[in-house]
């Protein structure tokens, strides 16, 4: 391993690193990394020939997904009047014209800012109004809902979903002008390049601005990671890297994150682009559908969540598929059971499994663990990505030694500016050149990060903390238990109790003390939940599959409520 990073990070070498200061902090970043994303587009004419995108039928060529970009572009510049700086809200699902869409905004110099199309009319007014939008691009499935927003009045056009066809106001705008070129707008490494909403499982979604270098940078340290997998595959079939890309097959994603989420933008739709990869979109989950498309598609990656990869386990023909291509499995967005990962290993043998640790904040992934160190070390969200620095510190903002709890922070040129408009969390979460997370973990002796909770979800019951996802993960080693969440509650006596609602797997049988008294055998007492609820129901959870913790404890008291 250290072999190859020094290949590949040596003078004169793809990745090279060099040394940066970017707002008070020590970053390293890479010495030919792009500038600015427009500078990336121009290599989209060397894939000509393949596929770009697949949706609902309908077949995206690179050659075509060019020359809508480039139209679109045009019409934002020569008619609408869009400019560098300006912001530009992208409100659509997930559809091919949602990647050109992508492409044309940016490739001006302004800013795209990428809403939850999923969410509630009045959610989306609120994320592109507080973002200052000059314009919205929206589609015929969202544009109808905000008729009676108070963004009803911004100026926008609306991509149909059935035919891709675009119109504003009604009218048909052409996109098909084969001398038009995607413009490159050169831009400075501290300047906006798209605006990302966090997930927000509690309060009103943030805003995160992320500049054009933390981009480049987050998007660079993606393919330094992929070469490195690389590396280490070519010199296990005793080949040279070069011979190992030039036989393999176009990269293919099967796409289940929103492209608004940083893991859909960043991680699979800008690296495939670069790659010139195929992006392949399902309206909504399928298990039975998503072997059809890896088969037919010849997928080599499937990044998604726990849920989706033990529903490709439980498919009855799963066999039957032709799932050879598939090389790469990514788990990401809940915590994973020892259980789940050695059944996906078992199903997927010629798959390199990978996890880790990521947030919009930092344009993605901040820790990865991949392959036999996931095997060995479940439990662990990896090591630092190369660009990423991390530290555990305490209240007073000091580093923590090997292996003592507290709050996860960190560095580097892929950290947002800030939140838009936000001077206050900016404040709190933006200090002593670190971002602080407010996520809670631990640094082992090699290394690697834990994560033990967010700090919003620490219980302190009779004066103990009891962090919510270290009970998560042990709950769910339970062979009957489908999925969890825990919270507390108020309570006179303890201050708060610790609450957990499990749904079981189909067709096991499991009562609320079996669970208990499993928790009891690998908790410390006080850390067992003081009352678990057996539920029918799927827990609730937003667009990166989080569990929202309001949401659960409603339901909780629901079901109080219904048993009297």
């Amino acid at each position: 391993m250290k072999e190859i990073v020094a290949q590949l990070t040596a003078p004169g070498a793809p990745f090279e690193f060099e040394d940066a200061h970017i707002r008070g902090m020590q970053c390293r970043v890479f010495k030919d990394a792009p500038e600015y994303l427009s500078q990336l587009y121009a290599g989209l004419s060397q894939h000509v020939g393949k596929t770009m995108a697949v949706f609902e039928g309908r077949r995206l060529e690179y050659k075509d997904g060019n020359v809508q970009a480039a139209n679109l572009a045009h019409y934002l510049k020569d008619t609408i009047g869009i400019t560098a700086g300006q912001h530009v809200a992208i409100a659509m699902r997930n559809c091919p014209e949602w990647i050109t869409t992508f492409i044309a905004v940016t490739s001006l110099g302004a800013v795209g800012v990428l809403v939850n199309s999923r969410g509630t009319a009045d959610d989306v007014a609120y994320c592109v109004k507080n973002t200052d939008c000059d314009y919205l691009i929206t589609d015929s499935s969202i544009a109808p809902r905000l008729a009676n927003t108070e963004i009803a009045e911004l100026p926008n056009c609306v991509f149909d979903l059935e035919s891709g066809a675009l119109s504003s106001n009604s009218e048909s705008i052409a996109l098909n002008n084969e001398s038009m070129e995607i413009p490159v707008t050169p831009c400075g490494p501290e300047d906006p390049a798209i605006v990302i909403f966090t997930s927000g499982t509690t309060g009103r979604p943030k805003g995160a601005v992320l500049t054009h270098q933390g981009l480049m940078t987050g998007l660079k340290t993606n393919q330094f990671s992929s070469a490195v997998i690389g590396a280490q595959m070519a010199a296990k079939y005793g080949i040279d890297l070069a011979t190992l890309a030039a036989n393999r097959p176009q990269s293919s994603t099967l796409l289940m994150f929103p492209l608004f989420h940083v893991s859909g933008c960043l991680s699979i739709m800008l690296q495939s682009l670069v790659d010139g990869g195929k992006i392949v979109m399902l309206k909504k989950w399928d298990a039975q559908q998503a072997l059809e498309f890896i088969q037919a598609e010849k997928i080599t990656a499937f990044p998604g969540v726990p849920t989706m990869h033990w529903d490709l386990l439980q498919v009855p023909n799963r066999e039957e598929y032709d799932l050879s291509t598939l090389t790469s499995i990514s788990v990401a967005g809940q915590a994973i059971s020892t259980t789940m990962l050695k059944a996906v290993s078992t199903a997927f043998p010629n798959c390199v499994l990978g996890t880790g640790y990521g947030m919009t904040e930092a344009n993605g992934a901040v820790s990865l663990t991949i392959g036999e160190d996931l095997l060995n070390n479940p439990t662990s969200a990896g090591k630092a990505v190369a660009t990423t620095e991390i530290a555990i510190m305490n209240e007073d903002d000091e580093a923590l030694a090997t292996n003592e709890v507290g709050e996860i922070c960190l560095r580097g040129a892929t950290i947002m500016q800030g939140y838009y408009n936000q001077d206050q969390a900016n404040a709190e979460c933006l200090r002593s050149g670190w971002y602080h997370s407010g996520d809670v973990g631990y640094l082992d002796d090699k290394g690697r990060l834990y994560i033990v909770d967010r700090q919003t979800d620490m219980i302190i019951s009779s004066g103990e903390n009891i962090y919510c996802a270290e009970v998560e993960r042990v709950l769910l080693q339970h062979e009957a238990v489908h999925e969890t969440v825990t919270f507390g509650i108020p309570d006179d006596r303890l201050g708060e109790k610790l609450i957990a609602l499990v749904r079981l797997r189909e067709g096991q049988t499991a009562s609320a003390e079996d669970i208990n008294d499993f928790a009891k055998e690998n908790l410390a007492g006080y850390k067992v939940p003081a009352e678990t609820v057996i539920i029918e129901q799927a827990i609730p959870r937003n667009d990166t599959s989080k569990a929202m913790k309001p949401q659960s404890r409603e339901m909780y008291f629901e079901l109080k409520k219904k048993q009297g």
